[in-house]
This record gives C-alpha cells, sequence and structure tokens, in this order.
C-alpha cells in the first residue's frame, strides 16, 4: 500500500470510483481516459500533488443536486447568494435549484428573510 492511500482526498477519489466507476470518475477529473485515475488507484502513479489537488477541487466539496456533480463550497456560494441572473434561463433555473437546497449556505440576510417570512 503506498503512502497516499491514507490521505482524505484517496479515501475521497476510493469512494467515488467504488460508487460511480473509474472512467466516470476520471471524466468528473477532466481527463480523457482513465488511465492515470486507474494508475492513481494501484498504486502506481508516482508523484500525486497535482492529481491530489485535481481530486481536492473537483470532488471535494458538496452534491450539487442541479448539476449532479460535486461542487466546492465557494462556488455554491457564488451561485445561490448571487442576484437572479434573468438573463439566462438555464443559469435562472440553477439559481431557483440553489434556493431550496439543503447544501445552500446561509448569508448574511438568512436570518431577516427567515423572520419576515414568519410575520
Amino acid at each position: 500500500m503506498t503512502d497516499y492511500m491514507q490521505e482524505p482526498w484517496f479515501l475521497l477519489l476510493k469512494a467515488a470510483v467504488e460508487e460511480r466507476g473509474v472512467m466516470a470518475v476520471a471524466e468528473e477529473l477532466g481527463w480523457k481516459n482513465h488511465s492515470g485515475t486507474s494508475r492513481v488507484m494501484n498504486g502506481t502513479y508516482g508523484d500525486t500533488s497535482r492529481f491530489a489537488q485535481r481530486v481536492r477541487d473537483c470532488l471535494g466539496g458538496i452534491p450539487c443536486h442541479y448539476s449532479g456533480r460535486h461542487v466546492q463550497r465557494a462556488y455554491c456560494k457564488e451561485q445561490s447568494g448571487g442576484p437572479p441572473p434573468t438573463h439566462s434561463p438555464p443559469r435562472l433555473a440553477h439559481w431557483h435549484a440553489c434556493q431550496r437546497c439543503e447544501h445552500r449556505p446561509i448569508g448574511p440576510n438568512w436570518e431577516k428573510l427567515r423572520e419576515k417570512d414568519a410575520s
């Protein structure tokens, strides 16, 4: 067993591969084929620092129910916290989905909105 196989990013990768398969995960990571992902899983990749960062960027985070992918919290906060993008129907649909999502970050006006809804 290679040292990196106990690191959090590898455990995240392993869980994703077990759930969705190596080819699907490689695609999520932005790779054209799955050979690199397979080599990392088998402990034969070499220096994994860039691969680990890609895993953290693409798989670490929270599941987006609208896109079906894992997204970083910063992206989630940006999507859900900004004004409605009325110029783009697909982005507006995404924004509306964010407003109902259980992963939506609580913003500074969240308590005020909840108080307004209660009255």
